[in-house]
């Protein structure tokens, strides 16, 4: 499981990975890099920890869920508090047309799930490391 608190990946291990595949906008401050680390990884874990096809301690983090975080980190380091962003009511609304710009509320009762940042490209690179989602059918 990844931890909220302790680094499951070396700084030295995401730049390298993010200059691998010529990543852009990675922060020349380590400190910077600690903590977009720290922020993508709490990003994972608040939604994959308890997905995990394996158990395994955070200091043996699978390297595909190390790379995973470096793509995390990368997108907090552009966007600082982006993974853990706040909606009020007052924002919960869906865009329904983009000509003449038109919103719709999400309705009292609606989850936020629709609202949560997705970061899809890594949402694909987790699938084989993740369980499948259960989906429990109703008999009528």
């Amino acid at each position: 499981m990844l931890s909220f608190t302790e680094p499951a990946v070396t700084v030295e291990a995401a730049t390298a990975y993010l200059d691998a595949i010529e990543a852009a906008d990675w922060p020349d401050s380590t400190a910077e890099r600690e903590a977009a680390i720290l922020r993508g990884q709490r990003h994972l874990a608040r939604e994959y920890n308890q997905r995990w096809a394996e158990e395994w301690a955070n200091d043996e983090a699978p390297e595909l869920v190390q790379h995973a975080i470096a793509e995390a980190a990368l997108v907090e380091a552009r966007a600082p508090g982006i993974t853990s962003r706040v909606v009020t009511p007052s924002e919960a609304k869906v865009l329904t047309r983009v000509g003449s710009l038109q919103w719709q509320p999400v309705r009292q009762g609606d989850t936020a799930e629709g609202m949560k940042p997705r970061l899809t490209h890594v949402e694909a690179m987790l699938r084989p490391v993740l369980r499948a989602k259960s989906i429990f059918l109703e008999r009528a």
